[in-house]
């Protein structure tokens, strides 16, 4: 089967097809889960994008501008412990590890095993907690993902590189007029800013969006996920400053 990045997520029916784990603990694990929720397009899901609800789905948009995630899959192979079994909703890859996210919604919490099983397969656990989801930063992110699919046209690519090449950075109203295939020069901007092939910078000076391969702080295990996560996440969406400027860099 072809590996598939930036695939539009499935619409699919519920599924009645769970293996239910003992009352010691453990989370229902299901073959299918329900994708029916927004938004549609991703960046760097492989594979289908399948989500049991709303909150993984926007546990995904962060991750889809999160600098550190390079890819992440959804429902990868369960964890077990005798008979008991748990379904992360993510494998995560990053720039130096690979982990398991799952996303802690309070009906049944996730139990020690869980971590243990994790960390058995040498791929820590993110938890991530519904109040983590509760940011402007999320909004950013669900706003920028209508344009991960667009296509911005050669030309348009060319002539703002020679800008940048000439000028070493741009303002944002002096590089949309590098946008001249495109009816919304602001969604062709965004585009490329998902892409992480530019810095956009606020009027500051602080990195708003960060080249893919550029050194960052890397988070290796659940303790230190939540605080270097919104690190990330502020700089790539920000909640303050508006972008304002664009400045080349190489990986």
């Amino acid at each position: 089967m072809p590996v598939r990045i930036g695939a539009a997520c499935m619409h699919l029916p519920p599924s009645d097809h769970f293996k239910t784990a003992s009352k010691s603990g453990g989370r229902q694990v299901a073959a299918e889960a329900v994708s029916a929720f927004g938004p549609v397009q991703t960046m760097r899901c492989v594979g289908l994008p399948r989500f049991r609800t709303q909150i993984v789905r926007d546990a995904a948009c962060l991750l889809d501008v999160d600098p550190s995630v390079t890819s992440w899959t959804c429902s990868p192979t369960p964890l077990f412990d005798g008979e008991l079994a748990f379904q992360p909703d993510f494998e995560i890859v990053g720039e130096t590890a690979v982990e398991l996210g799952t996303v802690d919604d309070g009906a049944e919490g996730i139990p020690d095993w869980v971590r243990a099983a994790a960390a058995a397969k040498g791929m820590p656990l993110r938890i991530i907690a519904p109040p983590d989801l509760e940011c402007i930063r999320l909004e950013n992110a669900r706003e920028l993902l209508r344009y991960a699919a667009w296509r911005v046209t050669l030309s348009d690519r060319v002539r703002l590189l020679a800008a940048l090449d000439t000028e070493g950075s741009l303002t944002l109203a002096e590089a949309m007029t590098a946008i001249r295939n495109s009816n919304d020069p602001i969604g062709a901007i965004a585009a490329l800013a998902l892409r992480r092939t530019r810095w956009v910078t606020s009027s500051d000076g602080s990195p708003r969006w960060r080249a893919l391969g550029t050194p960052r702080s890397r988070a290796t295990s659940s303790r230190r996920w939540r605080k270097s996560h919104a690190a990330a996440v502020a700089a790539a969406c920000g909640d303050a400053a508006r972008p304002r400027r664009l400045s080349r860099t190489g990986r």
